[in-house]
Order: structure tokens, then sequence, then C-alpha cells
């Protein structure tokens, strides 16, 4: 979980000792996994319906996933290039002054 790795860094720059930060963590471990099951008990058909529909248009959702990524990933490249191009620019001496 995310927020896992926050509180273990906060609780190491408490400097908690070993024995009470392991036995929280094993409780609050214990304590998410049973909401999971609680929820995942309450939600069964909401879940099964949406893991069914999540088969039948994986392919769909790879390739609109994949497409998302190639796009970010073009986008941040251009913003790279061009924020390079400006630095280049800016150590050049200026004749116009």
């Amino acid at each position: 979980m995310p927020g896992s790795n926050i509180v273990c860094a906060l609780v190491g720059h408490r400097r908690m000792a070993p024995r009470p930060f392991f036995s929280m963590l094993v409780i609050g471990t214990a304590l998410r996994l049973w909401w999971v099951w609680l929820a995942a008990n309450y939600w069964e058909s909401e879940l099964k319906d949406a893991l069914k529909w999540i088969g039948k248009y994986q392919w769909w959702l790879i390739g609109g996933f994949l497409a998302v990524t190639l796009a970010q990933s073009y986008r941040r490249t251009r913003a790279v290039e061009r924020a390079a191009e400006t630095v280049v620019t800016q150590d050049e001496p200026r004749n116009d002054v």
C-alpha cells in the first residue's frame, strides 16, 4: 500500500522500537485484509460483473492503455527536448544587446 511507505519512513525517523512497530504492522495488515474480505463479500456480484467486462474487453483495454502510455512518453520526450533547446539557446551569447 502506498500509505505504508510514508508511515514506515515516519516511524523510522521517530526511531520507534522494532517490536511495537512490527506488532502494529501485523495488526494493520490483518485489519486491511479483513476489510478487503468484507468488501469483496458485500460487492461480490458487482466485482464479478466488472471482471466479466474486463475479460470481454481485455485486448481493447490493453491497446488503449498502451496508446495512452505511448502518448505520454512522446509528450514528455518532446518537453525534455524543448527544455534542452531552451537551455542551449540561453547559454549562447546574444549579439543584439
